[in-house]
């Protein structure tokens, strides 16, 4: 992902919260007729000083045959709003916002306990927010093995990671704070964007 260097964020904690934030990933790979991706959910865990990166997709979706020797990317996407060039001092283009991370590393396949524990843990997570939280002892042993059958799971253990945040860093300070007063009286998506810029604005001070 190119990224200038105004727009790097290099704090592993930073990076490892966004991807946690951002769950819902894009996981692309190469098969034979060309690149292949797929929407999921994902779990972001950190052991061993490595970044590891847990999921499933239906055994249906001929992606996860393409897992193999050649690394696979998984792209964490996160608020993103359009900046109007009138909102600037000077005279200049328009542009746009946003954050995103790139994940690059090989994959293995996981089965059986190991599949079963991944699925446990991310319904226990997001099942924790709900007003009457689904209890996975009452799901019934049947049930979930026949479920567990219709999925392939999958670990890859990070070997590289790109980022950008481009949040107007390379704009002067008057620049900066129009952005974000203009943003925060704009749609839901520009008030997260003009939030982020001020979360990173004071976290690099």
């Amino acid at each position: 992902m190119y990224t200038p260097k105004h727009f790097k964020e290099t704090g592993d904690k930073e990076i490892i919260d966004f991807m946690r934030k951002h769950s819902f990933a894009t996981i692309v790979s190469v098969g034979e007729k060309g690149p292949i991706a797929t929407h999921i959910p994902v779990e972001v865990s950190q052991k061993d000083h490595h970044i590891h990166i847990k999921g499933h997709l239906s055994k249906a979706n001929p992606q996860w045959k393409t897992f193999g020797e050649d690394d696979v990317l998984v792209i964490f996407q996160g608020p993103h709003a359009y900046v109007s060039a009138s909102w600037y001092e000077q005279p200049n283009v328009s542009t746009w916002n946003y954050q995103a991370v790139h994940a690059y590393g090989n994959v293995n396949l996981v089965e059986e306990e190991v599949l079963k524990e991944m699925v446990f843990a991310m319904m226990n997570k997001y099942e924790s927010h709900m007003q009457k939280p689904v209890n996975i002892a009452d799901i019934s042993t049947e049930v979930m093995n026949q479920n567990l059958k219709g999925i392939v799971g999958f670990e890859l253990k990070v070997n590289r990671i790109e980022e950008s945040y481009k949040l107007s860093q390379n704009r002067h300070e008057q620049d900066y704070i129009s952005i974000m007063e203009h943003l925060k009286q704009s749609d839901e998506q520009g008030q997260q964007v003009a939030s982020e810029m001020n979360r990173i604005r004071d976290t690099h001070r």
